[in-house]
């Protein structure tokens, strides 16, 4: 596949094949090889969730969040292993909201297509028709060709403003201002963590919330010199460098090149179960729309 290929850069031919899923309303797994690996989750031809190591799955956005106690996750979790829904369980015991639910899922699901975006794009692939889904998964699902447009966006404008964000990607950011000296808890959260030892990646985790967000947040603080790479390179705040090369060896096979499908997007219905104000708010900040930050400054 070359970046540019038939789908949006980095994507390339993978994008002809999830297109030509969504075609065919399939139903299973499409395995893109890595590293690390992308288990992309299809339901009648709609992308339902995306898992990947590179990227926080909902359960690590919704409990390092606070918006469910880890032991009504747990309770939930155990109870949904053997109906296969988790969501669904959340929802019957007004855990979490609808709203708040197709929220992160839908995060998750973007962050993950963006994710597997950082690594080439020349990779290989298996299709798993009926493949069980993730006990947490969109309803309705969403079509592949918003979702990598989506994804290819958050990768664009972290390249305008910053470089490659697979260079980004690979870099540990030490914060080189006080904490304090940012107005939003989000970004005072993200530089206590910037230690110099985490990737964008870790502190996702760390924090539970969006990688794509995490980089977006990174670039604005570097421009306002409030986070540098460690040890500190030539040039000012989070330099640019070269990616890493790895180890030669064999390449994966490409993927089979199929037909490309339509657009869309599907939700699911909504409820009326409601979130505690403080935790609503503590989410709206934690799960602001990636991208946002890079936009131009007044």
């Amino acid at each position: 596949m070359s970046p540019t290929g038939t789908g949006p850069a980095p994507y390339g031919g993978l994008a002809a094949d999830m297109r030509s899923l969504h075609h065919e309303s399939f139903t299973g797994a499409l395995l893109v090889f890595g590293p690390p690996d992308t288990t992309l989750h299809f339901r009648q031809g709609l992308l339902v969730a995306a898992r990947t190591p590179a990227a926080p799955a909902p359960d690590t956005l919704l409990l390092r969040s606070g918006a469910v106690p880890e032991q009504d996750w747990a309770a939930a979790r155990a109870h949904a292993l053997t109906t296969g829904d988790l969501g669904a369980e959340l929802l019957a015991r007004r855990h979490v909201s609808a709203a708040l639910l197709e929220l992160t899922l839908e995060r998750s699901l973007l962050d993950g297509v963006f994710a597997m975006g950082l690594t080439p794009s020349n990779r290989g692939g298996e299709v798993r028709p009926g493949a069980l889904p993730p006990l947490l998964r969109l309803d309705e699902g969403v079509e592949p060709g918003p979702a990598l447009r989506e994804a290819a966006r958050r990768h664009d404008a972290v390249g305008r403003r910053w470089g490659p964000p697979a260079d980004l990607a690979r870099l540990r950011p030490v914060a080189s201002g006080a904490p304090e000296a940012v107005p939003s808890t989000v970004h005072r959260d993200l530089l206590a963590r910037a230690d110099g030892r985490r990737t964008p990646r870790d502190l996702a985790f760390a924090l539970g919330r969006d990688v794509s967000g995490v980089m977006a947040d990174l670039v604005r603080l570097a421009e306002r010199g409030l986070v540098e790479t460690a040890p500190r390179p030539p040039g000012g705040p989070l330099s640019r460098r070269l990616p890493e090369r790895g180890q030669d060896g064999p390449g994966p096979r490409p993927l089979t090149q199929r037909r490309p499908g339509a657009d869309g997007t599907h939700l699911a219905p909504g409820t009326d179960t409601g979130l505690p104000p403080e935790v609503a708010a503590r989410l709206n900040a934690a799960h602001h729309v990636p991208g946002d930050l890079l936009g131009d400054e007044e």
